[in-house]
């Protein structure tokens, strides 16, 4: 059950996205050199033009606790206090949690690009939710894609799921998007009407792993 924290921050200027990328890139180096599972996604589409996520991740809610009862490693905070101004603004700490009986191990995944598909789940719906993502893993990840589903449980908006697909390059992407196309069982699932009230899909977005 992956607990995931998530920073997102967004370039003041379109001059200052190159200094923020690098920034990030920097930081997050800082942070897996103190051994830390840490990774930075660049917005493709679907959002504010530049933004970027820096997350890190622990296995459960006893190894969070230890993080942020750490902070910032001193070699962490020393790389944060010599990073050049970039104009970068942040936009949201987030910390989300694995769905328990849907996990995917971290090792898994492959890190070349990521859809998004953030779900609002209406008060009351949480099962009904539950089972609507668990089918909707269960028909992608026979279709190609790789999945993992997060709660949002510290976070400026409640009652939202994230439903992460997880692909080697964009043409795997489009691949496995094609075979959803064509695929009956998805295709009955995604418009099933037992949806409406229960759940909504507010936004969807694509992200590469920057390496």
């Amino acid at each position: 059950m992956a607990i995931m924290q998530i920073y997102g921050a967004t370039p003041g200027t379109a001059l200052g996205q190159a200094q923020l990328a690098a920034n990030l890139v920097a930081l997050r180096d800082a942070q897996r050199a103190a051994g830390r599972n840490a990774n930075l996604v660049s917005l493709v589409s679907g959002g504010i033009p530049g933004a970027m996520g820096l997350s890190m991740e622990v296995a459960d809610w006893e190894a969070w606790a230890s993080m942020m009862a750490e902070g910032n490693p001193d070699s962490v905070q020393k790389v944060i206090s010599e990073l050049p101004p970039s104009g970068g603004m942040g936009q949201q700490l987030t910390t989300m949690v694995e769905l328990p009986g849907l996990e995917t191990e971290s090792s898994s995944l492959p890190r070349g690009i990521m859809s998004v598909s953030r779900i609002k789940v209406q008060p009351g719906k949480a099962s009904i939710a539950y089972d609507m993502v668990a089918k909707s893993k269960e028909i992608l990840t026979g279709l190609g894609a790789i999945v993992r589903v997060y709660s949002a449980m510290y976070a400026m908006e409640t009652g939202i799921l994230s439903f992460n697909q997880y692909f080697e390059s964009p043409a795997a992407m489009a691949a496995c998007g094609n075979k959803m196309m064509a695929d009956a069982e998805w295709q009955s699932h995604w418009n099933n009407p037992g949806r409406i009230g229960n759940t909504e899909v507010v936004s969807l977005s694509v992200w590469s792993f920057v390496d």
